[in-house]
């Protein structure tokens, strides 16, 4: 856990625009509880068995449902090949959440071409390149969330008024009406057209890292594996048309952007969380630890079997507050977030899953008048 963001491995490609604080007693206090829980375990930051146990299991998962349904081909039930679809779409998703998001991280495997591997291969199944979902989460959501021009979460889109410092559109009136089609569609979006216009925008702004050859070719083979899987592979061995096509494709990104939406957009985008607004000169009023406990909901933060089934998105301070840990210390990590901020009298934000949901869709509605 670090105060300072410039002390991020990251940083140097942080907005420097925005300015926090200096140290406050909660960012202290929870530095000297990290240091206990570390010296005391002697635990190790990485990926426990188990979590890369699960992750095998959803991998078999994800194989056994995408051979179903070529399997069972176009000839098949149509509800039983769609089904398939779906489970495929959700089990990709889920190895995102088990593995590839800590690999995003480097905490899954201490060994960095394990991360990148893992940051690579999951993120091109879903069709999204890795490398840029990486740079973006890194180095603008974990600094800077809910904050004004971070160019992520409530900066993405303007089709849904996500931020109370948005401008307020007639459309956003009907936006708790439409928002679930829009989730739907947003990793489709991701895939074809965020993703091209945010690698545009990296080869010219962070050259040394996005503008040679090899990040654009591993950019195109994010897309060549994805239509391999989802397009090629469905006409050639299962034997679908292009109409079936597209139905598989529909739903199996549909259901992983839907289950991404409920898991995780409601962590921060809520009518529990804070939006602050920084001064004229970008500073903000508290520290980057503070900053970090009032944007963010958490969901039995406790729970260990809620921090596997979630991949930590139940803990999602704690995560905020010590990128460089694996889910697997999720629980234990949001105990001492939630002492720290008992003994400097601060709120901490929690509340059951369903109440998570429900919170995002009551930030929608108030946003929407």
């Amino acid at each position: 856990m670090t105060n300072n963001p410039a002390c991020n491995d990251h940083s140097s490609h942080s907005e420097p625009r925005l300015h926090f604080a200096q140290a406050s007693p909660f960012a202290r206090s929870l530095r000297t509880l990290l240091a206990g829980y570390t010296a005391t375990r002697g635990v190790s930051r990485f990926a426990a068995w188990h979590q890369w146990f699960a992750t095998i299991i959803v991998f078999l998962i994800c194989s056994a449902s995408f051979g179903s349904m070529m399997r069972t081909g176009p000839e098949g039930p149509t509800a039983l090949w769609l089904g398939m679809a779906a489970m495929t779409g959700f089990a990709a998703f889920m190895l995102l959440v088990l593995i590839g998001h800590d690999a995003a991280h480097g905490s899954a495997s201490p060994r960095r071409w394990i991360n990148d591997a893992l940051v690579f291969g999951i993120f091109a199944i879903l069709g999204v390149s890795g490398a840029l979902w990486r740079d973006r989460h890194l180095r603008l959501h974990h600094l800077y969330p809910n904050l004004p021009g971070s160019g992520i979460d409530a900066d993405s889109t303007n089709v849904l008024r996500l931020a109370p410092d948005k401008p307020l559109l007639v459309r956003h009136r009907f936006q708790l009406i439409y928002a679930l089609p829009i989730y739907a569609l947003g990793l489709a979006a991701l895939v074809w057209f965020e993703d091209p216009a945010n690698l545009r925008s990296m080869r010219r702004s962070h050259r040394e890292r996005f503008g040679d050859s090899i990040p654009l070719l591993a950019f195109c083979a994010t897309k060549f594996i994805h239509l391999f899987l989802f397009v090629a592979l469905p006409v050639v061995v299962g034997g679908f048309g292009l109409l079936d096509i597209l139905m598989i494709y529909v739903v199996a990104t549909s259901v992983a952007s839907i289950a991404f939406s409920v898991l995780v957009i409601g962590t921060h985008v809520s009518d529990e969380a804070a939006f602050p607004i920084p001064d004229e000169n970008g500073r903000v009023s508290h520290d980057w630890a503070t900053h970090q406990l009032m944007t963010a909901v958490d969901w039995m933060p406790e729970s260990r079997i809620a921090a596997l089934l979630s991949g930590g998105a139940n803990a999602h301070t704690a995560h905020h507050l010590f990128p460089g840990y694996s889910h697997s210390h999720a629980s234990a990590l949001s105990a001492l977030v939630i002492r720290a901020a008992r003994e400097n009298g601060l709120p901490y934000r929690s509340t059951s899953f369903a109440g998570m949901v429900s919170g995002h869709f009551r930030h929608l509605l108030a946003l929407s008048a």
